[in-house]
């Protein structure tokens, strides 16, 4: 065909191209008429005719539809690449006027588009093959030849023009061409592949002599090369609507895997669990209305979706819906309808496909993975079929979310959100929704702990949030102080300036100061050191303290003046008062510490070198309140509060213009956290007072700021709820407690008089601290979602799992409803205990922090601690637990007040027995034993008479908390003065 001169006939080339055909097609005769003596495939004789061998394969790879198509399509692109290949030169000497030898070199033109395609077809596909390709790659070939029909070679550019077709056709060729031929290795059955790939290169081979028929009918009919081009086109467009037709659903997933990739920076984790081929139930939260396409993306194989009837049944997308095969579902169905539902899905399993439920029934609106339904049960029960648990991350947030109150409720930060997709290992069918739900919670720790990667120390997250907010207000107190973003970031870069020199030497620096801007910079100063800074009890005992000092080996302290005015210290090493410092703070100072701000490179913001990267260094040393013993030095690293301080916020959902009120000391693990870096981490405001216990300063606080998050102790709110008054707590959206038991009666005061329910949560210093959290129900679109239940400690939050044990060996898991010791595991999980390895192995094994309190956890997922295992006394062999006792006295006493507390001391009868104390509010003790007794509690719980004290008030610590010590303690001192006659507090 390339032989003519331009503009002159190709009548002559016909007898040279029946030459060709004829020798072709007497070649391919002959071979199949070759006999085949004696030749054996895997133990299968073949048969002595050739043709027979090729039907016999086809037949064999029609019970896999896919497979046998893709042998046929991969024939066919055989075809069309033979018609370029032979037009090809044609074209350049007869339409672009290049000579023969020039036209030659058209042909690297698609080559190089081919190579490109090629490889953009292994990154798209990475793992897997995407048989979604093929259909776009048809569509890019189709349209290229079909270009050909418009006159462009006539142009100046027509040269270009060929050529830029010709990669696009190259580019589609390997989109088209690599997954298929990926594919038939794969899906093609081990025992005869090799003979399926070689009947594919049969059709091949017979596409390309249909190739050389229909090029020479057209040559006959007179079409120029332009319009040979167009023809194969036409036939490659109707493949692709074919194609299209019978693969819907590849497509359609194809088109949703781009889609999800350039949204989100998707990545999956655990894909070896997932079968390669054969059923298995995939069980996972759901969080947006993504979640589908974004798990149809990380992997080859169709998922057959179980979908809310509701969208099922949308106007726009239900074609969809229907054409990608999902099993409609609702709560709202009658029984038969759901049985129907869940019998399609079983149905589904046996055919082979993977089937995905979401364990939920519908999307989270609190952020909460909440409880599962038990018709995944249903589904796999009695079945060989695995369940694999899945975890989306990182999707709640984003647009599809309902995590600002509605569906694209808010330009998500950033934009484009990293998502992973974690696969656990598989379950056994018979395993109940309550563990399959523990399985996905125990992934998002998982996913949460690999997050750390994409994380800086604490310093540098701020810097970045500062930035992007300038001169929004970021911090004030009521001194009067207040600072925006940039203030902030400004004001401690240089009190770092002023304080690198002191502390140059030092590893640990000690704090003394209230909640205040001033100890708000002086933390995050300290830190943009790279020191990590000890905030010391300044309620503490002197001993407690100076041991805290002398365990952290602290040779400097940031305090106030002001301050140490108004409270007795102990000498404490290297006093560095804030007032001298400010002084300190030059003109200059503030010049480079507004222009480092500004422009310096984050990282070297932190003027430590080895404390710039990673994330796993010590961020701060946390001291236990003591309420059981000698204060612990807790050490927290950064990535423990970064990653405590992001589930806080996916949960109570900040909103930019948010002001938490910041009152509990920053001593304390819930003032640290949520006081200064939750705000400065989030964008957020807070607002701080020195002394948690001046109600009406608080309460003036929060109405002036229009404070909308408090967090406080229980023992606080009792104060709040009398001397505060109710326009003051107006602004408040959110009120959460911690550090002890909240007391139904109190919660229901604050709510009477404020019209806001305080949440109760729960947490330790040594998990960073918050583990779970109560908060208000949420009704978006329709559907209404418990958040809290009273008298529990909510749900734990992202990141975050619990699990109950058996407390005699910490190895048996208990189920739901179970109570035991209660185990906690997430990124929170402190790094240990300062120093002591000892009690560190003690609490941690493993991953899991062991909290000491018993507990059980429900069906859906909500938390009860039942008591503390130290506030349990056995007694006779049995456990008796404090707390209840203390709910029975103060029912009978009808108070919201802590006015009685149970203790244990030891007895050489008993080995131990029980005290209570109380406090003159209480009244009588023998009137309260009296209540006990008839209180219908067994007798064994039930303290002896000539154990209940009156007390003048009982200790507590400066949190608010109860001091457990101090309270036993004082038992042992009062039952040594009954003992001795000194005292007459004593019933009897």
């Amino acid at each position: 065909f390339g032989t003519t001169e331009p503009g002159a006939s190709t009548r002559s080339v016909y007898p040279a191209s029946f030459v060709f055909i004829a020798v072709a097609l007497v070649g391919f005769l002959v071979s199949l008429l070759v006999r085949d003596t004696g030749v054996r495939s895997e133990g299968r004789n073949l048969s002595p005719w050739f043709w027979v061998d090729v039907s016999r394969n086809l037949k064999a790879a029609r019970s896999n539809r896919y497979l046998f198509l893709s042998l046929f399509a991969v024939a066919f692109f055989l075809f069309v690449g033979a018609g370029v290949q032979l037009t090809i030169i044609s074209y350049g000497h007869l339409m672009l006027g290049l000579s023969k030898a020039s036209s030659i070199y058209l042909f690297l033109a698609p080559a190089f588009g081919m190579g490109l395609g090629s490889y953009l077809a292994g990154v798209i596909s990475r793992r897997n093959v995407e048989i979604g390709l093929v259909p776009v790659g048809a569509v890019m070939i189709a349209l290229g030849l079909l270009a050909f029909a418009m006159p462009f070679h006539e142009t100046p550019f027509g040269l270009y023009a060929t050529i830029g077709l010709m990669v696009l056709l190259g580019i589609g060729g390997g989109f088209y061409i690599v997954p298929l031929n990926t594919y038939i290795q794969q899906a093609a059955p081990k025992e005869i592949r090799g003979e399926l790939i070689a009947t594919g290169n049969v059709l091949s081979f017979c596409g390309v002599l249909l190739v050389f028929g229909l090029l020479l009918l057209m040559d006959m009919i007179g079409l120029n090369p332009a319009h040979r081009f167009v023809v194969l086109g036409v036939l490659t467009l109707g493949l692709t609507i074919y194609v299209v037709w019978i693969l819907p659903d590849f497509l359609i997933r194809f088109v949703g895997l781009l889609v999800a990739r350039i949204i989100y920076r998707l990545d999956s984790v655990g894909l070896e669990n997932l079968p390669i081929e054969g059923p298995a139930l995939l069980v996972g939260n759901h969080v947006s209305y993504a979640d589908a396409v974004l798990l149809g993306a990380t992997h080859q194989r169709r998922i057959r979706f179980l979908m809310y009837r509701d969208i099922y049944n949308h106007p726009l997308f239900g074609w969809l819906f229907r054409l990608m095969k999902t099993i409609p579902i609702s709560l709202d169905d009658p029984p038969k309808e759901i049985v129907r539902s869940l019998r399609a899905a079983r149905q589904a399993l046996d055919e082979g496909y993977l089937v995905c439920m979401f364990g939920e029934g519908s999307m989270t609106r609190t952020g909460y993975i909440n409880g599962f339904r038990r018709g995944m049960e249903y589904v796999a029960r009695g079945s060989s079929y695995p369940i694999i648990p899945v975890c989306l991350h990182g999707v709640w947030g984003s647009l599809l979310s309902y995590s600002h109150g509605r569906i694209l409720g808010r330009i998500p930060r950033p934009l484009r959100r990293r998502v992973t997709v974690l696969f656990g290992k598989p379950l056994s069918p018979e395993t109940h929704a309550f563990d399959a739900r523990q399985a996905v919670m125990e992934l998002q720790s998982e996913a949460y702990e690999r997050d750390r990667v994409f994380h800086q120390s604490l310093p540098i997250e701020f810097a970045r949030v500062a930035r992007s907010r300038w001169r929004r207000f970021c911090m004030a107190d009521t001194t009067g102080r207040k600072l925006s973003f940039g203030e902030t970031l400004t004001s401690s870069l240089a009190l770092a300036q002023v304080l690198k020199e002191r502390v140059k030497d030092d590893e640990n620096v000690g704090l003394l100061l209230p909640a205040s801007v001033g100890g708000a910079l002086a933390n995050v100063a300290v830190s943009f050191l790279g020191k990590v800074p000890v905030n010391l009890n300044y309620t503490t005992s002197a001993d407690s303290l100076l041991s805290a000092v002398e365990q952290c080996g602290i040779r400097h302290v940031i305090t106030s003046q002001e301050f140490l005015d108004r409270v007795s210290m102990p000498k404490l090493p290297g006093v560095l008062c804030l007032e001298d410092l400010r002084g300190e703070v030059t003109t200059a100072r503030k010049i480079r510490a507004f222009a480092k701000a500004l422009f310096k490179p984050r990282r070297w913001l932190v003027a430590d070198p080895s404390r710039r990267d990673g994330v796993d260094h010590t961020a701060v040393i946390i001291f236990s309140s003591g309420s059981t013993g000698v204060p612990k030095g807790v050490v927290l690293s950064h990535y423990n509060i970064i990653a405590n301080a992001q589930s806080i916020q996916a949960v109570f959902r900040l909103a930019p213009d948010e002001m938490v009120c910041g009152v509990l000391p920053f001593f304390h693990s819930f003032g640290f956290t949520i006081a200064i870096w939750l705000p400065l981490l989030a964008g957020v405001r807070v607002a701080y007072h020195s002394n948690p216990l001046e109600a009406e300063k608080v309460g003036r606080l929060v109405k002036k700021h229009e404070c909308t998050l408090l967090a406080c102790t229980p023992t606080f709110l009792q104060s709040y709820t009398r001397r505060v008054s109710t326009d003051e707590f107006s602004p408040l959206r959110i009120v959460i407690t911690g550090a002890e038991k909240l007391n139904p009666r109190t919660a229901d005061a604050f709510e009477e008089k404020f019209g806001i329910r305080p949440m109760e949560g729960y947490g330790t210093t040594e998990l960073s601290p918050v583990a779970s959290v109560n908060l208000p129900d949420v009704e978006v679109g329709g559907v209404s979602q418990a958040a809290h239940r009273p008298g529990s400690i909510g749900r734990p939050i992202p990141g975050v799992t619990m699990k109950v044990v058996d407390p005699e060996n910490f190895e048996r898991e208990l189920g739901h409803g179970e109570e035991g010791m209660l185990l906690v595991k997430g990124p929170n999980v402190m790094q240990g205990y300062l120093n002591r390895p000892d009690l560190t192995a003690e609490v941690l094994r493993g991953d899991w922090y062991v909290t000491g309190d018993m507990a059980y956890i429900e069906q859906d997922g909500f938390v009860t601690i039942t008591d503390r295992l130290s506030r349990f006394t056995k007694i006779g062999g049995e456990m008796v637990p404090h707390q209840a006792i203390e709910e029975k006295l103060h029912e009978f006493l009808d108070t919201d007040d802590q006015v009685a507390v149970v203790t244990s001391v030891s007895d050489e009868r008993k080995g131990e027995r029980l005290v209570v104390l109380l406090t003159p509010k209480a009244g009588d003790p023998q009137a309260a034993w009296a209540a006990l007794r008839d209180s219908g509690l067994p007798n064994l719980w039930v303290p002896a008479k000539r154990d209940f004290f009156s007390v003048d008030e009982l200790p507590v610590l400066g949190t608010g908390k109860l001091d457990l010590k101090g309270v036993k303690d004082l038992a042992l001192e009062m039952i040594e003065r009954a003992g001795t006659g000194e005292t007459a507090r004593n019933v009897e």
